[in-house]
């Protein structure tokens, strides 16, 4: 082999089997379920692999979200494995999923006891504000603060465009708060508690399209949960968009049907937009708030018409919220009748 370009070219097929043959053994291994000593114990790991060395399954993950089946990727793994925790590499670290209510249930009911809040390290880089705020919380705080709101307003201004007889009945409901009052006169938190209708066609808007698809947490010791052994420091994930469109929870999840919420409404840990326990999303009220005020003014005194028509039945892009993927631009009009 005189020819160099050969030479390389042989070389790097010979690389490139040897890799495939590691990866595909680290495979093998990790789909099965591990023992390991631990202090003398002998303790059982989730099933799982951790993907291709440092992007392990973000390009899995992202390829999903960005079909609008973000909740395809926890499925699929639940369904290979067998088992409703797995462990699995997102964004460069290696976590454990709990998929489900009762994941939920555990790592919300724990917060600050076994698990706290924790964010990926690609994701700290990339908010560019003070380390005070690049903190857990810090991010928390500042994502839930801007970017949930408006993406739900954003995705509720969509579907009341699609689904004319929900807009219908919100616009009633906000005509009969608006007589109630005295010319002039503001809202207040007893018009607030009175929009129910209103407030059910909003929580369905995160049902189906959550801003944030879970939360990371780490645990702050060891413990053990199905059966599986989490060590202290292992990064965690619970998965608000599996729970919301399996139909174990709710019947046809892909339809818009804010009635969901009537009643009782969803079974708990089952509707987790706004995370739960004691690292529940503590601007949820504020949001309740905000959005009705504008959904109670914006309905009353406009129409809207959207410039791109679609499926009403399309999916919503996740990246790295869920939108329209080809944006939402309407036509708004002044509200005559």
């Amino acid at each position: 082999m005189d020819d160099p370009l050969l030479k390389i070219s042989v070389v790097l097929l010979f690389a490139l089997i040897f890799l495939l043959s590691l990866y595909s053994l680290k495979f093998l291994q990790s789909i099965l379920i591990t023992t390991k000593q631990h202090e003398g114990t002998t303790v059982v790991e989730p099933p799982g692999t951790t993907g291709w060395p440092i992007i392990g399954e973000t390009l899995d993950y992202g390829r999903a979200n960005l079909k609008g089946f973000p909740e395809k990727f926890f499925y699929d793994r639940v369904r290979k494995y067998s088992s409703k925790v797995f462990k699995t590499s997102l964004i460069g670290e290696t976590v454990t999923v709990l998929d489900g209510p009762a994941g939920n249930k555990f790592l919300f009911s724990n917060e600050y006891k076994l698990v706290t809040i924790w964010w990926p390290r690609a994701i700290q880089r990339i908010v560019p504000i003070t380390d005070g705020i690049t903190s857990p919380s810090g991010i928390q705080l500042m994502a839930a603060g801007y970017h949930t709101t408006s993406t739900v307003i954003t995705v509720l201004m969509k579907f009341l465009a699609d689904f004319p007889d929900v807009l219908n009945e919100v616009l009633q409901e906000q005509n009969e708060v608006a007589k109630s009052k005295s010319p002039g006169e503001l809202l207040n938190l007893d018009d607030i508690y009175k929009m129910k209708y209103s407030w059910n066609v909003i929580c369905e808007v995160p049902r189906l399209a959550p801003p944030f698809q879970g939360g990371f947490t780490e645990a702050l010791t060891d413990f053990t949960y199905a059966g599986y052994f989490i060590p202290k420091g292992r990064k965690l994930y619970w998965t608000g968009i599996s729970t919301h469109m399996n139909p174990e929870n709710f019947p046809d999840p892909e339809k818009f049907d804010p009635s969901r919420f009537q009643g009782k409404g969803p079974a708990p840990y089952t509707f987790v937009p706004f995370g739960g326990g004691a690292g529940m999303c503590p601007g949820y009220e504020y949001a309740r708030v905000e959005i009705l005020v504008l959904l109670h003014h914006v309905v009353r005194r406009y129409k809207w018409e959207k410039l791109i028509p679609g499926n009403i039945n399309e999916r919503l892009k996740v990246n790295p919220y869920p939108l329209p993927p080809k944006g939402f631009p309407i036509r708004l009009q002044p509200r005559t009748t």
